[in-house]
């Protein structure tokens, strides 16, 4: 009878876009490629049976998973993630991953929510302090920890990454990942990260274990180290970086291939929590901006918002036009900071209903076009697109004020940053 605690799925959290209280005491920054797929993993605690994830839930291995076989890909992969498990397990350099005292304080990637923890920890001082309460947390330095002990035999890795490729160089690109940007006709995992005992390792140990077990695709750094963040930020954006060549390209010519943008995260860090900051390339900014001071516009309704927003999702999911909706107005009301006005959220509305009908996810768009004939049925594909690129347009005219609009993104819905999607 087995012995071990079954392992649980752990979600990924989003990537930060500007760095938290969390990575002001974080040094030596450096960037790695950040792949344009959606977000996979895979996870195990005895090395034998491997689990399958995307962002927010487990997955059955013997399905498909965005036109992936996902038998085939665990097939692929096996192999490696056993290797790299019995090096963690095995090794004396990861025994300080096993065994371990962690902070009180869970990984979030929002500053309120650490002001908040924080306020907890106080909160759990003043109790112990006090004797009211006895919660198995001991005091160090001021600071409230508490204790994690892992037994060595109890060894849970995972290993996050992206799943992308799958068409547009020599075959179709219809059943791809992402087709925005061609990396490959196969369906491949790129690693960007690994977790032991739920403590990240840095890119330099992760590179090495990779390495070791035989991965052929992880993130690996694409310049030297810079000592802060801002430095790196400038390098990259000052030497053309964030406008080049992906690495993982499998295609001769410059179709699709410039890079979604970079991840930077710190070489040296106060904890073994995620930091990690993204910087994305022009084609790939969800928010965009026109006209200049007292007339400056912000729109935060764009189509790489809503690339985002599907990435995250299965075939099936995407085709659920409501969650997907609430899913893109909830991500636009995060970063804006405030709820989408009336004419805000119609304009949103009608933008994602445009895309998804272009993109093949709604239904009835789907039914429609496959009892008409051919020129009728393009005829719809650019009449949704078109919908989809002028639907802030079109309230604007009614209310100028209150509607977000950006003239770019009406006149051409990442058409020419894209082509024809």
């Amino acid at each position: 009878m087995a012995t071990k605690k079954d392992i649980s799925f752990s979600p990924m959290t989003s990537i930060m876009k500007k760095p938290s209280l969390r990575e002001n005491n974080c040094q030596d920054w450096i960037a790695t490629e950040k792949v344009h797929g959606a977000s996979f993993q895979f996870y195990t605690s005895d090395g034998d049976n491997i689990h399958l994830g995307s962002r927010t839930r487990c997955l059955d291995g013997n399905i498909s998973f965005l036109k992936c076989s996902l038998p085939e890909l665990q097939a692929r992969h096996s192999d490696y993630v056993k290797s790299l498990y019995k090096e963690v397990k095995t090794g004396e350099r990861w025994g300080h991953y096993i065994t371990y005292s962690e902070e009180f304080i869970f990984d979030s990637d929002d500053d309120d929510d650490y002001e908040a923890v924080s306020a907890t920890e106080d909160k759990h001082l003043e109790d112990l302090e006090e004797g009211r309460e006895d919660h198995g947390i001991e005091v160090n330095h001021g600071i409230l920890r508490e204790v994690v002990k892992r037994e060595a035999d109890n060894v849970e890795v995972r290993i996050y990454g992206e799943l992308y490729g799958g068409g547009g160089v020599d075959k179709d690109v219809k059943p791809a990942v992402q087709k925005e940007i061609i990396y490959s006709d196969e369906f491949r995992f790129y690693v960007f990260g690994i977790t032991i005992n739920k403590k990240w390792v840095n890119i330099v140990e992760m590179n090495e274990l990779c390495e070791n077990a035989g991965f052929p695709y992880f993130a690996t750094p694409v310049c030297e180290p810079r000592s802060t963040l801002d430095e790196l930020q400038d390098f990259l954006i000052s030497s053309g970086f964030m406008n080049s060549r992906s690495r993982l390209t499998d295609r001769s010519d410059d179709f699709k291939t410039k890079i979604e943008g970079v991840v930077m995260s710190p070489l040296k860090r106060p904890d073994f929590k995620r930091h990690a900051i993204k910087l994305l390339s022009a084609a790939f900014t969800d928010v965009r901006q026109t006209g200049k001071g007292k007339n400056v516009q912000v729109n935060y309704c764009t189509k790489a918002r809503y690339l985002s927003v599907i990435s995250k999702l299965d075939i099936p999911e995407r085709e659920d036009t409501e969650m997907v909706i609430s899913m893109f107005i909830n991500d636009i009301e995060k970063e804006s900071g405030e709820p989408l006005s009336i004419n805000k959220r119609k304009g949103s509305v009608k933008a994602v209903r445009g895309w998804l009908t272009k993109d093949g996810y709604i239904r009835d768009a789907q039914t429609y076009q496959a009892h008409k004939p051919a020129k009728p049925s393009a005829q719809l594909s650019r009449t949704s697109s078109r919908d989809a690129g002028q639907a802030s347009y079109e309230l604007t005219k009614t209310n100028r004020e209150d509607v977000d609009t950006d003239p770019a993104e009406d006149e051409m819905p990442f058409g020419d940053l894209f082509g024809d999607l």
